[in-house]
């Protein structure tokens, strides 16, 4: 046969000689220099690389792909004539080196090329139809009337491309090379046509005499174990022209089942990966790269038992000499089909063969399904991790794309259509990449739109916005045949599947952040902490459902854990207790959620998170700081689905809640912005209560005091800033609220306490407005008033400061010993609340000249902070205030240091940015007599600083005092 061939592919490269006979030697060295698809794709490089016009050369690399398929086939045919293989390259070589002069002419050629797609026989399939066949003499001459028709366009093309030596005559001629074009298409449709016909034909033939071997086996009592050559090209689907290649996953594969392999030695491997991974075109583009290493290959569709059965009997048909058509005797057939493979081949020589259960979702299937044999490899595809082991071979995990795979695949897909690879553009493709998890299927769908819409992603985002959560599952109008199931029911078919429990679970993990659930959240929770803060009224509805334990014990949610996990739904780690979950997944489980479950699962998620958020108990949260840190991220997820579905939803009252808990969290980290927005959520969701009258369960009262709550938190984070005003504006805000609700009804003792609570908030924004009076008085009354230990401890701290303010050293003294004595009794004496004490002692002790008293309290200031939070800003505030006395002693070695790591704390704060900029000006005070080199450097750091929150800078108006005004009063 190779002979044959060898013969086929002479008479076509005479045909396409014959046509260079006039140009010379010049042309023929030109022919040979290319000879083959990876010499051409580095010509195409070179020429993109001196070329303007590079996002032209995009249909280059894919019709090299297109053309590919032949070169493992001519490779075999050419080792005596390597000019037969240059048949192929390089003329194509020659016609994009001429096309690229300019981009039209480049962009023209590969539009004429496109029309070939669909023409292209598959010869290495046939190859493999035919084994060592002779071919027919009509197969014969159709492949060469086939070549030499190709080949001419190869000519015509070069012929008009050296014909336009510039561009203003290349577009009166056009039109008449593009009417050529379409007719060599059409002519090469119908040559196509006639070659199937033809390998049908032979194809049948081959079919009759398997069954005429087959029937003498039978009759004679032999096993039908390779008495023939069997041959079976069963890849059902076509290769992937847009195949993203995944080299270390292809290199494990191959290594595995190829590579040092003994001859008789069976081998297996598993893919696994969630839905829409890809594992399946790994597996199809394996099987078509290493086709030609196999005598058969079975694609075994193993979804079901049923697509399982049908999909093996297809093969075992034919070594059967009857047609079973009941269960029975398809299964009988099966069973012979699996002993013919197991055997070893009568001929000696070795018959080698590939079988892919695609899709294997049942692990209990393997018993009655299972090919082996020697010489057999098997690729089994599956979501499930424990069926990929179950293979038995090597587990190869199929992950998501990275970053710069996502950013490779989607320009390869589309670069024609995109206008520009400019910044703007690759932006875009990052954002549709992240938004939709650098799911391949994802990434696939939107390219496949946006280059049948001749869309650039630029423009496609702009007319999508919303793409991840509508257009992906609408059905995919650019739809790819490789991928033909829509990204919604990739998933949405395997949850109807499994059990009533675990749906329950998948479906509540919908509406959570996927990046990490703690299981803590589905635990059994007492009742009382789920009502704790002024919970519902039992008017709530489906109060009960909402606080029930779904999983009364760890192994009912461990076996659904295991199930969704099996299914590629949902996965968890080795050693951890956070599920996760890929945002594609939890949209399409979203989108099939019936409205009257998206209620009960989101109210249920809201109590599960009030047991679980710690409570704030009056004083700092630092001990609870990493499960508040835990949980934060599924706050912030809630609150989004409240507004997608705000139509649906009512109003989470008691989620506000858990956000005020959550915001004092992020204030005390130094987290302002975010706990802005999600107390800008909390206010809309209120808002949208009372405005609609829909809050079952919640009292207007409660609904009044949460408000103010929710005020106060925003006005201590405006304060904490340092914003013009302190929060004041909120803290008013949240003293109407309280008055309101105090002049309503009979007062109560909460509300009392809570508006005093307000006053001393209010107080001390006037304090930092540099006014102590009203302060002084305030605090006094409110001392004389209240006995609340806990805000006893910040009134006295905050009178201390209002006095010193005043110049009354003495009292303010007095009153920082009276806080140590409150917070030792309340807090402790190694409490965040004494580090505060020390250092407000500290700066009244400074201003009475007691300086080593003071630098004894600012060292049991710097200690506790080391200990309790070693990178938040007020550790940098004391740092930088030990700087100042260490400065002052001149003792400029230390106080260089401690400005240095005060610095490098608060540029790592949020909102720090005036405070980083004073700590490295006081650095540069120094720094000015000791290295001026580094003093000009340091210089334009903090002028860079401030550029980024201020209008204008101005060097001479620096000052110790122009940078304290970027710190609060009381941390100067």
């Amino acid at each position: 046969m190779h002979d044959q061939l060898t013969l086929i592919w002479t008479k076509a490269q005479a045909h396409h000689l014959a046509h260079l006979k006039n140009h010379g030697d010049l042309r023929a060295e030109r022919v040979s220099r290319v000879n083959s698809p990876q010499s051409l794709a580095a010509h195409v490089r070179q020429l993109e690389t001196n070329r303007f016009h590079s996002q032209a050369f995009g249909w280059t690399y894919k019709l090299i792909t297109q053309l590919e398929s032949f070169s493992s086939i001519i490779s075999l045919f050419t080792q005596g004539n390597p000019g037969i293989s240059a048949l192929i390259w390089s003329p194509l070589a020659i016609i994009i080196e001429l096309a690229s002069r300019e981009q039209l002419m480049l962009e023209f050629i590969g539009q004429t090329f496109s029309q070939f797609e669909q023409a292209l026989p598959q010869f290495q399939g046939y190859l493999k139809e035919f084994g060592s066949r002779a071919l027919p003499q009509g197969l014969q001459d159709s492949l060469i009337v086939f070549y030499a028709e190709f080949i001419g366009h190869y000519q015509d093309a070069i012929r008009f491309l050296e014909g336009k030596k510039r561009l203003l005559f290349f577009i009166p001629r056009a039109p008449r090379f593009s009417r050529i074009a379409k007719q060599r298409s059409l002519n090469l449709l119908n040559l196509k046509k006639s070659i199937d016909d033809e390998i049908n034909l032979f194809k049948f033939q081959i079919y009759q005499e398997h069954h005429r071997e087959l029937k003498k086996c039978l009759e004679g009592h032999k096993d039908p174990t390779m008495a023939f050559e069997f041959s079976c090209t069963g890849i059902q689907h076509r290769k992937n022209p847009h195949f993203h290649f995944r080299e270390e996953v292809f290199e494990e594969l191959h290594t595995h089942l190829m590579s040092g392999r003994p001859r008789s030695e069976y081998r297996a491997a598993g893919l696994h990966g969630i839905g829409g991974v890809g594992k399946t075109q790994v597996a199809l583009e394996f099987a078509h790269r290493y086709s030609i290493e196999y005598d058969a290959i079975f694609w075994i569709n193993a979804e079901t038992e049923a697509k399982l059965t049908e999909s093996l009997y297809s093969y075992a048909r034919m070594v059967e000499n009857d047609t079973p058509v009941v269960a029975e005797q398809k299964l009988a057939a099966i069973k012979n089909f699996r002993r013919f493979l197991n055997n070893p081949s009568s001929k000696g020589s070795p018959f080698r063969w590939l079988a892919i259960y695609d899709n294997v979702e049942d692990v209990r299937l393997f018993e009655k399904f299972w090919l082996e044999g020697p010489h057999g490899s098997l690729i089994l595809t599956t979501r499930s991790p424990e069926i990929a082991h179950a293979c038995g071979g090597r587990v190869i995990p199929i992950p998501l794309f990275t970053v710069e795979e996502s950013l490779a695949f989607m320009l390869k897909m589309n670069t024609m259509n995109s206008n520009s690879l400019d910044k703007e553009e690759l932006d875009v493709v990052r954002e549709i990449a992240d938004r939709t998890g650098h799911l391949p299927l994802a990434l696939n769908s939107i390219s496949a739109y946006a280059r049948t819409t001749s869309s650039s992603y630029r423009s496609f985002i702009q007319h999508y916005r919303d793409f991840d959560t509508k257009l992906l599952f609408q059905g995919n109008k650019g739809k790819d045949s490789t991928y033909e199931r829509s990204i919604r029911n990739t998933w949405t078919m395997t949850l109807n599947s499994i059990d009533p429990l675990s749906r329950m679970l998948m479906e509540t993990v919908a509406l959570l952040d996927p990046d990490g659930i703690p299981a803590e959240l589905f635990e059994c929770h007492d009742m009382k902490a789920k009502f704790e803060h002024n919970g519902p009224a039992r008017t709530f509805p489906r109060l009960s459902d909402c606080l029930s334990d779904r999983f009364p014990d760890r192994l009912t949610f461990d076996n659904a854990v295991s199930t969704l996990s099996g299914k590629g739904l949902i996965s968890k780690s080795s050693g951890s207790e956070r599920l996760s979950c890929h945002r594609m997944i939890k949209e399409a489980v979203l989108q099939s959620l019936r409205q009257e479950d998206l209620e009960l699962h989101f109210d249920w998620i809201v109590f599960s998170l009030n047991a679980c958020f710690p409570h704030t108990d009056c004083k700092e949260m630092l001990e609870t700081w990493d499960k508040c840190a835990m949980f934060h991220s599924q706050i912030s997820m809630l609150l989004k689905m409240y507004k997608r579905f705000s139509n649906t939803l009512r109003p989470p009252i008691l989620l506000c809640e858990i956000v005020r808990r959550c915001a004092w969290y992020l204030r005390e980290t130094g987290y302002f912005q975010a706990a802005k927005e999600i107390l800008m959520d909390g206010f809309y969701i209120l808002e949208q209560a009372v405005e609609c009258r829909n809050h079952p369960g919640y009292f207007p009262q409660y609904m009044s005091r949460l408000t103010a709550e929710l005020y106060s938190t925003y006005g201590s984070l405006e304060y904490e800033e340092n914003l013009p005003g302190y929060g004041r504006a909120w803290f008013q805000k949240a003293e109407q609220h309280r008055m309101k609700l105090i002049e309503a009804e009979a007062p109560k003792f909460f509300d009392i306490q809570s508006m005093a609570l307000v006053d001393g908030d209010i107080s001390l924004t006037y304090l930092a407005d540099g006014l102590p009076d009203p302060s002084v008085g305030t605090y006094n009354m409110l001392l004389d008033t209240f006995d609340n230990q806990h805000l006893r401890c910040t009134w006295a701290a905050n009178l201390s400061i209002a006095l010193r303010a005043k110049g009354n050293l003495d009292k303010s003294l007095s009153w920082c010993r009276k806080s140590s004595e409150w917070v030792t009794e309340r807090h402790g004496e190694r409490s965040l609340e004494m580090a505060i004490v020390h250092f407000n002692t500290a700066c009244t002790l400074l201003l009475m000249n007691r300086g080593d008293e003071a630098m004894a309290a600012l060292e049991n200031s710097l200690r506790i902070r080391q200990e309790k939070s070693p990178m938040h800003r007020y550790l940098g505030f004391t740092q930088h205030k030990i700087g100042e006395v260490m400065k002052s002693r001149e003792d400029f070695e230390r106080a260089e240091l401690f400005f240095r790591t005060a610095a490098k704390v608060l540029e790592k704060c949020e909102s720090c940015q005036g405070a980083t900029a004073r700590s490295k000006y006081s650095l540069l005070t120094i720094l000015r007599v000791k290295s001026f080199q580094e003093a000009d450097s340091l210089a334009g750091e903090i002028s860079m600083i401030l550029e980024g929150f201020m209008d204008t800078v101005d060097r001479n108006a620096w000052s110790e005092a122009y940078f304290d005004e970027f710190v609060l009063y009381c941390h100067r």
